[in-house]
């Protein structure tokens, strides 16, 4: 009995480790979202005619939803590799500040 009950908390905390592990990665439908509304930011600071590139940088490295789901976009202002980093807050556009190295998408 004792056995049973010990093997079956086992494969549930497995489990749910287990859900917990591959649910972290990028939630696609977030990040498209994520990624209108900081292309309508952008677009509204800078004009569409300054964009050069708009894409996902995301960094599994944070522990929040909205600070792992990162946009970069490239302005036709920025040296190249330039990118500047924006993420959600609270449903509001936030700059992280320019970098030049972005993290490889997962395939």
């Amino acid at each position: 009995m004792k056995k049973s009950i010990l093997a079956f908390f086992l494969l549930t905390l497995i489990g749910c480790v287990g859900y917990v592990v591959l649910n972290r990665g990028p939630d696609v439908a977030y990040e498209k979202m994520v990624q209108a509304k900081v292309t309508q930011y952008v677009q509204k600071q800078y004009g569409k005619a300054q964009i050069v590139e708009v894409r996902p940088a995301y960094s599994d490295t944070d522990e929040s939803k909205e600070r792992r789901h990162r946009i970069a976009v490239k302005l036709k202002a920025y040296k190249q590799d330039q990118y500047m980093l924006y993420r959600l807050k609270k449903n509001k556009v936030i700059e992280l500040g320019l970098t030049e190295t972005l993290p490889i998408p997962k395939q």
